[in-house]
């Protein structure tokens, strides 16, 4: 009798010890699996917040290309490449797999007096709101570091431009699909519109299936034109 006592005290003093250490295991796993990575992302937040209000409010950017070289070249239909200065264009330019000049594509459209615009789609890095729009020249250049110039050698440029003026207004694709038309990223309008005057053209896709702005040099329907300063 004496030696049952005896085991059920040395259980009973097991169980007493292991729950301190049931307590210690938990909370280590709590900390681990929830505070740990809650302040990691409560510290990538911030840092962040802190980069973005930094890009906005006090980045130094170069002095944009000077305009007027470039409206003296360009010609209606052609393709306007920009080197962009925004949040998202120096992730553009290095996805790009050869020329990796350029982050963005829009299309000139002069005007009989000489005042040049540009058709493109775009939206706003902040908001994500964006559309087809029409922007004059010197307002597409100022938001860049660079501009190149493509002109269509194989295709009627003012049919080009007008099939770009069919989808001024259509929403901006973040989803960047080139095979769902509702919506529309800067190199699918160009080649939509080059699709609509020519059905079996087709620019070049680059990983995840995006059209990359080099494809907007593609020798098989644009001649690259030195931009004289």
């Amino acid at each position: 009798m004496a030696n049952g006592k005896s085991i059920w005290k040395s259980k009973s003093m097991e169980e007493c010890s292991e729950k301190p250490k049931q307590k210690k295991l938990w909370q280590r796993s709590f900390f681990y699996w929830l505070i740990l990575p809650l302040a990691i992302l409560l510290l990538a937040g911030l840092a962040l917040t802190g980069y973005l209000y930094w890009f906005f409010n006090y980045r130094k950017l170069p002095p944009p290309p000077d305009v007027e070289p470039i409206r003296a070249q360009l010609q209606t239909g052609d393709i306007v490449l920009r080197s962009g200065v925004g949040l998202w264009s120096e992730l553009f330019r290095n996805n790009n797999e050869h020329d990796k000049r350029f982050s963005h594509v829009g299309v000139a459209l002069v005007e009989p007096d000489g005042e040049c615009f540009v058709i493109h789609a775009e939206a706003n890095d902040t908001t994500g709101s964006g559309t087809v729009y029409v922007m004059p020249l010197a307002d597409y250049v100022r938001d860049s570091d660079g501009i190149g110039i493509a002109r269509l050698h194989t295709l009627d440029p003012a049919k080009f431009a007008a099939a770009v003026r069919k989808y001024e207004g259509t929403a901006f694709d973040w989803k960047f699909d080139a095979d769902d038309h509702s919506s529309i990223y800067c190199t699918e309008l160009v080649e939509l519109a080059l699709q609509d005057i020519a059905p079996d053209a087709s620019l070049k896709r680059g990983g995840y299936g995006i059209i990359m702005p080099e494809s907007c040099l593609d020798q098989r329907y644009f001649t690259e034109i030195a931009i004289q300063k």
